[in-house]
């Protein structure tokens, strides 16, 4: 690790650790079995203060951590075991048994004890006396504690807010629901969603799944940066197309209204940024009167970087989201193409890099809808940069697929037109 300066976080967190205990600080690991809005969890090192509080930072950046995702139970690694009993493995998977671990989401935060009722009662073989809490990870329920049941009650203790939970009984690497899904808000009310198939929606989709602020950094790498048309190879006396001003989300349709005709297109990211270009179209007519068309041509650019090394300028139109063109910061680089003959430009479209989690136009689409299981409204082919699905069952969650390609999805609730991410 120090001589790679690579690691995962596990490892990360404990080099930190072992080194800072040498120096006589009192650093620990806690961390996240399952984030609360999305798969995976993390680790980081945490200071324990001579006041009794914390000082919980990054191993990878060594600045103080402030969480990207919303954590649903956090915990630390102890020396000392724990004593009592713990669940039978018959309730509880392994992991969530750990006797080396400390209970400590009461130090990042508001917490709730929660008590779910058992609308669902247990009909499998013995007695229940646990259930465990989930939260989704992108696939399936995913416990992250347990609690006891009492009188027909789960009982759990120490919930963050602000997270979507769903509480079972775990059987044999199964989770059988107890109840329906729940969102436990940031004050800690309970808002539990009972499907109605009487009032039904349309729903206009634009994500998969969120889009978190790494995506959003991305795009910014993209800003600033110059559209441009001109009649010579040079780009000399060219005319400027458009600014990027903003930060672009997803495919970004932009309409030009030049009556100049050009043979040359290109995009020039600001000198300061890395461009970071997923894919670029431009759209045209080659006398007004005719019905607009994608324009093609041959792509050139600079810098000269090979296909297969690196982030090339032909990645910027291949037609594929998931490659991009990227230069370095403070150096010069382009993205352009030669039409052959001269255009008029009435569209551009264009998609800085991102996770490919928006709706790709051709792309099928399904969308789920939860009652006790996912259930299948139907699918779709998206014919542009929306999907939209009619007379779908409203108050619950739902989870939309891409039957083509990629595996990151999410649940969500649909509010006053919008998708909302849990």
């Amino acid at each position: 690790m120090e001589k790679g300066h690579h690691s995962a976080c596990r490892h990360a967190t404990t080099f930190y650790a072992s080194v800072m205990r040498a120096c006589g600080l009192p650093v620990a690991i806690d961390y996240v079995k399952a984030w609360g809005n999305r798969s995976m969890g993390h680790e980081w090192n945490v200071l324990l203060l001579d006041s009794g509080k914390i000082y919980p930072f990054d191993a990878f950046n060594g600045k103080r951590l402030e969480f990207t995702y919303k954590p649903a139970k956090i915990f630390r690694r102890k020396f000392s075991l724990t004593s009592g009993n713990m669940p039978s493995l018959k309730d509880v998977p392994s992991y969530l048994t750990l006797k080396d671990e400390l209970d400590v989401t009461e130090q990042y935060g508001d917490v709730y004890d929660i008590s779910i009722p058992c609308l669902y009662p247990w009909n499998g073989n013995g007695k229940k006396q646990y259930a465990v809490i989930c939260v989704f990870d992108n696939a399936a329920w995913k416990p992250v504690y347990w609690g006891k049941i009492k009188n027909g009650q789960m009982v759990f203790r120490h919930m963050m807010g602000d997270v979507c939970y769903m509480a079972g009984y775990y059987t044999q690497g199964k989770i059988v629901p107890a109840n329906e899904p729940f969102i436990l808000k940031k004050d800690g009310s309970i808002e539990y969603l009972n499907i109605n198939k009487n009032i039904c929606l349309n729903m206009i989709l634009r994500r998969k799944y969120p889009r978190f602020p790494r995506i959003e950094l991305f795009a910014t790498h993209i800003r600033r940066g110059k559209v441009k048309g001109a009649d010579n190879r040079q780009f000399q006396n060219s005319t400027l197309l458009f600014d990027i001003m903003g930060t672009p989300s997803d495919i970004v349709d932009s309409l030009v209204k030049i009556e100049q005709r050009f043979r040359y297109l290109q995009v020039e990211p600001a000198v300061y940024r890395t461009g970071d270009l997923a894919e670029i179209e431009f759209y045209g007519k080659k006398n007004l009167n005719e019905p607009e068309q994608k324009l093609l041509g041959q792509v050139f650019g600079f810098p000269q970087v090979p296909i297969d090394n690196g982030h090339p300028y032909l990645h910027a139109m291949d037609g594929d989201y998931e490659t991009y063109y990227s230069k370095e910061k403070n150096k010069e680089g382009y993205v352009a193409l030669d039409l052959g003959s001269s255009y008029y430009i009435t569209r551009v479209r264009f998609c800085p890099r991102s996770d490919t989690n928006f709706i790709i136009p051709g792309h099928e689409y399904e969308l789920c809808y939860w009652d006790s299981q996912w259930k299948s409204v139907g699918s779709k082919v998206a014919s542009g940069l929306t999907v939209t699905f009619e007379n779908v069952p409203s108050n619950t969650f739902y989870i939309l697929h891409n039957l083509t390609k990629g595996k990151e999805e999410r649940i969500f609730t649909y509010e006053n037109g919008e998708q909302v991410w849990w």
